[in-house]
């Protein structure tokens, strides 16, 4: 009888333990997270405690792909992915507001 509100209760917290640190480390990676779009090329820097810096000369630029779900269309993000050289993933640059103006912006540059 009591079984079904325990479960839920236990449900809730099982995801408050497992979901809210993720939500956390996704907040970080977002704050923490700039594209440049310098005279040279593209320089992404990513980091909380160290950081990594990924530039990208334009010449090197092959390609740029944006990818955008539902929710991304929606609120106006989304990822480019940036192709260079023999590259065949890309770089991916996760998140990035007005994803469309970005590419417009990289493609004039090139």
């Amino acid at each position: 009888m009591y079984l079904i509100p325990k479960l839920a209760i236990d449900g809730i917290f099982c995801f408050m333990f497992i979901g809210i640190p993720f939500l956390i480390k996704h907040l970080l990676e977002y704050v923490n997270t700039q594209i440049e779009l310098t005279k040279m090329g593209i320089v992404l820097k990513k980091g909380t405690i160290g950081s990594t810096v990924t530039e990208i000369p334009y010449s090197k630029v092959n390609s740029i792909s944006v990818r955008k779900g539902l929710l991304g269309s929606m609120l106006g993000y989304g990822d480019i992915i940036v192709s260079t050289g023999n590259d065949i993933s890309g770089i991916v640059f996760a998140g990035i507001a007005n994803p469309d103006e970005v590419k417009r912006i990289i493609n004039s540059k090139q």
